[in-house]
């Protein structure tokens, strides 16, 4: 009786033979749409010569080298994230399939002045200069390495250049986390309730982050309760006229009512002037 392999084994050898032909036209057709992309982001035109011939060579041995995923990376990163692979060798590679597409294509225009940074920062230097062009190194060195990673994860690029700013002039380090506390809560309105111009003028102290968000959270509830249900709008106008309406009726009475004894009061005085002269002309009558 034979083992089971010696049918299986020649059947995987002839289907791979057959399906070879077809496998490399498909990684043929891919590496040429991966070129003609690239291109693309790069602004370039390739036309069939040994431009292209050389380029599709590189793509094709990337792909060899780092996997199927080096097609995306390249794709993104332009034909100058290959001519920086060619000249500053795999860390280019390496560093691009860590990163954003955006990034991507900032290390590719500059390779020279990001992998040291990469080397020194880690790769969230090339996503926060991607974000915030020539700011990766101050927010780095205000913020620290661990919250970097949390901004690059969730911080807007129009907000990482305001952000920093706030915390550049902070006045301890405790204020700093404060800060950041306070925007993981409230997003970019935390700018529009402190005043730029006063932190610009004065600095950032913990009590103001703290003080504006004691005074303006309560505000900021009643308006949320609000856009969630316009009826309590409607009852607290209602309500606020009816209160306004008793509060002037009373006014009313009250200024009316201090109004008539002021009246009384200057009758009174006549009165009692006019029977208190009575008893004198009698004493004067007897004494005659």
């Amino acid at each position: 009786m034979f083992h089971t392999s010696f049918f299986v084994m020649p059947v995987i050898l002839a289907m791979t033979i057959l399906c070879s032909p077809a496998i490399a036209g498909l990684r043929a057709a891919i590496v040429q749409e991966t070129v003609s992309l690239a291109a693309q982001r790069s602004g370039r035109e390739l036309v069939e010569g040994s431009a292209r011939e050389s380029t599709e060579r590189a793509v094709a041995a990337a792909v060899e080298r780092f996997g199927p995923s080096a097609t995306a990376v390249i794709a993104d990163g332009g034909l100058e994230l290959l001519e920086a692979s060619a000249r500053y060798g795999d860390d280019v590679m390496r560093v691009a399939m860590e990163v954003s597409p955006s990034a991507r294509r900032l290390l590719g225009l500059d390779p020279g002045t990001l992998l040291p940074l990469v080397r020194e920062l880690g790769s969230e230097a090339i996503e926060l200069e991607a974000k915030a062009p020539g700011l990766a190194r101050r927010i780095f060195s205000t913020f620290g390495a661990a919250d970097v990673r949390q901004l690059v994860r969730t911080t807007p690029a129009d907000d990482l250049p305001r952000l920093l700013a706030f915390a550049e002039r902070s006045d301890t380090p405790q204020t700093r986390k404060l800060l950041l506390n306070a925007y993981s809560r409230e997003g970019a309105s935390l700018f529009r309730r402190i005043p730029p111009s006063l932190v610009l003028a004065g600095g950032l102290s913990g009590a103001m982050l703290y003080g504006t968000h004691r005074l303006t959270q309560p505000v900021a509830e009643v308006a949320a309760q609000i856009n969630r249900d316009p009826e309590i709008a409607r009852t607290a106008m209602r309500w606020i006229f009816i209160v306004f309406g008793l509060a002037t009726t009373l006014l009313a009475v009250v200024l009316l009512r201090a109004f008539g004894l002021f009246r009384s009061h200057r009758q009174r005085p006549r009165e009692f002037q006019a029977g208190e002269d009575q008893p004198l002309l009698q004493v004067r009558a007897v004494a005659h």
